[in-house]
């Protein structure tokens, strides 16, 4: 091909040496694609200046705090999420919703009887362990008050504490600093490592909670709507590819929302392919198991392990940070075994698999415990298991596939935006010229060619020959500034299962 200059024409014929300079848009088509995360979640009333519906940028989980509130509904996200990406990350951004209509959620902590001997008592509210050390002889009161000055003390805890009026002295009630039925998810328990910090409660007295452990009369759900619809059909995101998506709640009006926008985002204009994680660590496994078929969307991935002391949104965030943080090394590699900074029940075994197979298959993630007792990631799903006929499908099966997905269409994206492209005009491939931003039909083929030998080394995409006949180009016959291309991908698949059959002669 020849050599084509925009400055020093071809009948040039005396002697010189001319150096002609062009910029060249830097194609971006092989860098994988930025995690961008975006945290949605209240803000405390006090932070006036905030908007809702208005996304900022920010760079760590104390900036996230300086804006929104310490202890807010985002920030309590932000803190896991950040933990998994390094503790500072420019991908991260946040939009806050309106409080709902509603109350707070209110959990209560008794101390009954004064202690004989000194000792301490691990109390765990929420996730978050304030280890009470007291000596011989203290009041009830008195150990009320010090649960109170360790809560008061910790400013990013997402409630305040106070003792109870006269003759209630030894009652700490706990409200939460945000409205809604989320804190009704703050579970509360003694000794949370089991035996090994039951050896060490002083003597004499008595810690008891709220019955059943969580907090309760939280009511009303935030409106999710401004997260994706600045108003008038406006996307509020807009051209942004924004991957991940947190979603604190559980509530089937938001999770319609989410399902809507994101599925819209993706099949058009900007379509921009992006996932949510949604946590869920109170309802029973039979109440679980049911949960994926009320969602059944190819964004939305429920969550589940009840072992988890922290409330399911912050759970959510967690998983969905070490998505984040995974999805930016390898898009394409599984997230099974990424372990979670959380905290939870002692004694609680795995699940069986039969029914965590059941559960997957129905389209919930799980999560299992490493042989040191750390919680991991199992197998994340996405929740879309029928199609809007009705009809069973596998299309969007786990978490993965659409992150892989995101690199592949991304990278494609990016091709097709740098130069020769920019400025390109349409080309017959029977034409012979010099000029590189001619574009041919089969110049968009071997570029694509270029792209699956790409997935294919990073071990995205199998059967590399059997794709790239699949691949083909023209232009339109309707329109001639348009140039139309296919591709049917085989995309590899997340390492599961090794079944091995081991027959034995007797």
């Amino acid at each position: 091909m020849a050599i084509s200059f925009e400055i020093f024409p071809s009948y040039r014929r005396a002697s010189m040496r001319q150096i002609e300079l062009k910029g060249v848009k830097r194609s971006t088509a092989s860098p994988y694609i930025p995690e961008k995360v975006l945290i949605v979640g209240q803000f405390l009333a006090a932070k006036t200046g905030v908007t809702a519906g208005q996304i900022v940028q920010k760079f760590t989980a104390d900036e996230v705090a300086d804006y929104f509130g310490y202890g807010s509904e985002i920030h309590r996200q932000a803190l896991w999420i950040f933990d998994a990406l390094g503790g500072f990350s420019e991908n991260v951004y946040c939009v806050a919703v309106p409080a709902p209509t509603g109350d707070p959620a209110v959990g209560t902590v008794t101390f009954t009887g004064a202690t004989t001997g000194p000792g301490t008592w691990p109390v765990s509210i929420g996730g978050t362990l304030y280890q009470l050390n007291v000596s011989s002889g203290t009041s009830d009161d008195d150990q009320a008050a010090a649960l109170v000055a360790a809560i008061t003390a910790d400013v990013s805890a997402p409630f305040t504490a106070a003792v109870g009026g006269t003759g209630s002295e030894n009652i700490v009630t706990i409200t939460c600093k945000q409205k809604g039925t989320n804190g009704n998810q703050h579970y509360m328990m003694l000794n949370p490592s089991g035996d090994s910090q039951l050896a060490l409660n002083p003597p004499g007295g008595a810690v008891t909670f709220t019955a059943l452990n969580y907090f309760t009369g939280g009511t009303g759900d935030p409106v999710v709507t401004g997260v994706f619809d600045a108003g008038s059909g406006v996307d509020n995101l807009g051209n942004t590819w924004y991957t991940l998506i947190t979603c604190p709640y559980q509530d089937a009006t938001a999770l319609g929302v989410y399902k809507s926008a994101l599925t819209a985002r993706m099949e058009a204009s900007p379509n921009r392919l992006a996932g949510s994680v949604v946590g869920y660590t109170k309802p029973a496994y039979s109440a679980m198991i049911a949960i994926p078929a009320t969602i059944n969307s190819r964004h939305i991935a429920p969550v589940w392990d009840p072992r988890c002391l922290h409330p399911a949104p912050e759970f959510g965030a967690a998983v969905l940070g070490l998505v984040a943080a995974s999805a930016s090394i390898d898009p394409g590699r599984p997230f099974m075994g990424l372990e979670l900074p959380l905290a939870v029940k002692s004694g609680v075994f795995d699940d069986t698999y039969s029914r965590v197979d059941a559960l997957f298959r129905a389209g919930g993630g799980y999560c299992k415990l490493s042989p040191s007792g750390t919680l991991m990631l199992g197998d994340i799903a996405l929740s879309y298991r029928l199609t809007s006929a009705g009809a069973a499908t596998e299309e969007w099966f786990a978490l993965v596939q659409l992150t892989l997905r995101q690199v592949k269409a991304y990278q494609a994206e990016q091709k097709f935006l740098s130069d020769p492209y920019t400025r390109g005009m349409v080309g017959s491939n029977d034409i012979v010229t010099g000029k590189d931003y001619v574009i041919k039909p089969n110049k968009v083929v071997a570029d694509m060619y270029a792209l699956v030998d790409n997935w294919a080394a990073e071990g995205w995409t199998k059967n590399i020959e059997t794709v790239k006949a699949t691949i083909s180009a023209e232009i339109n016959a309707r329109y001639n500034s348009r140039i139309d291309a296919t591709i049917d991908d085989d995309s590899a698949g997340a390492l599961r299962i090794i079944a091995v059959r081991l027959r034995f002669r007797y």
